[in-house]
């Protein structure tokens, strides 16, 4: 079968012409491979190292005293908006609609998945407003360990999380 195909006494050709005397080095020169190899392996055994000696995988801001704070519960609207109460009163603080919310439903939606992901209900517990003495504002979830600093999101959302906390309720 391969006859009717090809015939035996033909030259053969190559497929790209120019190709058969084509000579080049490596186009990757092996200092360089060996390089690339000690950086993976010098990573993954970094990574290795702190993963099994306990190394805590995330990076905290220092601890520092709370100037002010307020416990307030999160509460989705079927029309896209959030209402926060204060936690302990029940008053209505603030009602954002629908396009009016981002920061605030992102938190929402980012400590409601840790505190599923750790078996809790997502409205089991209220949040934590808390402005630092340094000026620095954070949402902390206590029931998670879950918080969010504002200093990195924009002076807009931190004016908006102190006017919750400096409300009357």
């Amino acid at each position: 079968m391969s006859d009717m195909y090809h015939s035996s006494n033909a030259p053969r050709q190559p497929l790209v012409s120019g190709l058969e005397n084509h000579k080049h080095k490596d186009p990757i020169p092996r200092a360089a491979l060996r390089a690339m190899l000690a950086l993976v392996v010098v990573v993954t055994a970094g990574v290795s190292l702190a993963v099994y000696s306990g190394v805590e995988p995330t990076a905290r801001p220092p601890v520092m005293d709370i100037e002010a704070a307020r416990a307030v519960m999160i509460t989705p609207r079927l029309d896209g908006g959030l209402d926060v109460a204060d936690a302990s009163t029940g008053a209505l603080i603030k009602s954002y609609p629908e396009n009016d919310a981002g920061f605030l439903l992102g938190a929402h939606r980012a400590y409601t998945f840790e505190r599923k992901r750790n078996g809790f209900a997502p409205d089991a517990a209220p949040l934590e407003f808390v402005r630092w003495v340094n000026g620095h504002m954070s949402i902390l979830d206590p029931s998670t360990g879950w918080r969010a600093d504002l200093h990195a999101f924009g002076s807009a959302h931190q004016a908006n999380l102190e006017t919750i906390l400096e409300a009357a309720g």
